[in-house]
């Protein structure tokens, strides 16, 4: 495929957001100045991520290079950890100043948090299917996808990591639909 052919052909653009890991905090810092620079920027980077095991990593360890990426325009797309519960959540509003969350379903727990959500508009990237074979929910149906939902939460459907959990997006989708709750 030619460059620029998805674009020319399909209308389809491309964008990166290069994650971080907490468990491996070292090159934070060559990382954060990388993607505020031009040749990242140019190249689609839109956005700094932060992944990877959450327990003994808190994010304030990273707060410094998120405010760095904030400050050259850089949306901040981190992941709580749902074992953890709503605090993760509320340290990727408060300490990365998150414009989307990874998973971030545990919010669901507190209702002053949830009212934030709501208000800011922040959304959370659920993933059904992972958030059961993690054995946060028992089955679809007790997943609160529709409860977040009924209070206003932006969510976006994934997949998480496809190739450990196995669902498709589609299978996603049904799952949201047929099991969740969710309407069309």
């Amino acid at each position: 495929m030619r460059a620029g052919g998805a674009r020319d052909d399909f209308g389809i653009a491309m964008a990166w957001i290069p994650d971080l890991v907490r468990s491996v905090p070292a090159p934070m810092d060559h990382v954060g100045e990388w993607v505020r620079g031009d040749a990242a920027r140019q190249g689609g980077v839109v956005a700094l991520g932060l992944g990877g095991p959450k327990e003994g990593h808190p994010a304030d360890q990273f707060a410094a290079v998120f405010t760095q990426a904030r400050d050259a325009v850089l949306t901040a797309t981190p992941h709580s950890w749902e074992g953890a519960g709503p605090e993760s959540v509320w340290a990727a509003l408060k300490t990365l100043h998150a414009s989307r969350i990874g998973h971030g379903v545990r919010a669901v727990e507190d209702p002053e948090l949830l009212r934030v959500l709501a208000e800011t508009g922040v959304a959370l990237d659920v993933c059904p299917t992972s958030n059961l074979r993690l054995g946060l929910y028992s089955s679809h149906d007790a997943h609160p996808l529709q409860q977040l939902v009924a209070a206003g939460c932006r969510v976006t459907i994934n997949t998480d990591d496809p190739a450990l959990f196995m669902p498709s997006l589609g299978d996603e989708y049904r799952h949201a639909v047929e099991d969740c709750g969710i309407t069309i």
